[in-house]
């Protein structure tokens, strides 16, 4: 509980969102990290997981859902289905939290 870390800027031609843990402790297994790279769009998005609840992000180019990731965060609900689509652009995060519309 308390406040939320996040930052969001633009250095070296680059636009860079992060909120929340986005370097997990190395010594507990309770964390999940998942990644996209594309070199092509300087585009590189990492998820960090508790369990099944999102606890933090580091998004570089493409911000466009780091409002609703920022709010999956804030509301520690847990994530339904393949967290991988949370990486995917247009996700839906209504079908990954049964009775949640963000």
């Amino acid at each position: 509980q308390g406040s939320l870390s996040r930052n969001v800027m633009r250095f070296y031609g680059l636009d860079v969102m992060t909120a929340g843990l986005v370097v997990p402790p190395t010594d507990d297994d309770s964390y999940e990290v998942i990644s996209s790279l594309d070199t092509r769009k300087s585009k590189y998005h990492k998820l960090v997981f508790r369990h099944d609840q999102l606890v933090g992000m580091l998004l570089i180019n493409d911000l466009e859902q780091g409002g609703v990731l920022l709010s999956l965060i804030r509301r520690g609900l847990p994530v339904q289905g393949r967290k991988e689509r949370l990486l995917e652009s247009g996700f839906q995060a209504g079908k990954l939290i049964p009775g949640i519309y963000l």
